[in-house]
């Protein structure tokens, strides 16, 4: 029979190489490029390619910035645990909390582009848009909550009262 697994006292890491430079990616292209690109447009008007060069510089300088601390900090926690080693813990606690604000900003940005181009054929107003992107954070929440809680439900049950160790034939 097998033993539930023991809690761990350390984070793992499970996205790995590939997975955490695809997650960078989809992020930054997913939202800067094909959602936040128009509203760039109109601020920036005709300069909207100087504005992207100049974000594409501070973007390069700050993923430099993290691989660097990535790499002579190989832990599990990222901002988090660079704030927390290398500033204080209080630094520490507001650079995870901030992170999680900016995936969250990006997030939101992604559902009101998406909402924007569903209901464009509706004629709908921005109202209409904000609700659809609204639905589709809190439904994707729940998605993503539902299947770590149906995981770690998993991990926790490894054996049944109803199963049995042995062969009764």
């Amino acid at each position: 029979m097998s033993q539930p697994l023991a809690p761990a006292s350390t984070l793992k890491r499970v996205v790995g190489l590939p997975g955490a430079v695809f997650m960078g990616l989809g992020s930054i292209l997913g939202t800067g490029i094909f959602v936040s690109i128009g509203l760039a447009a109109s601020i920036a008007g005709s300069d909207v390619l100087l504005a992207v060069a100049l974000a594409a510089v501070v973007a390069t300088f700050n993923g430099l910035s993290s691989a660097s601390l990535a790499a002579s900090h190989p832990v599990s926690g990222g901002t988090y645990a660079y704030g927390y080693r290398y500033l204080s813990p209080a630094f520490g606690f507001t650079a995870g909390w901030m992170f999680l604000c900016a995936k969250s900003a990006s997030a939101a940005t992604a559902a009101l582009g998406f909402a924007g181009y569903a209901l464009s054929y509706f004629d709908a107003g921005r109202p209409a848009q904000v609700a659809l992107a609204f639905t589709l954070v809190i439904a994707f929440t729940a998605l993503t909550a539902g299947g770590s809680f149906l995981k770690r439900a998993k991990m926790t049950c490894t054996s049944s009262p109803w199963s049995s160790s042995g062969s009764s034939s």
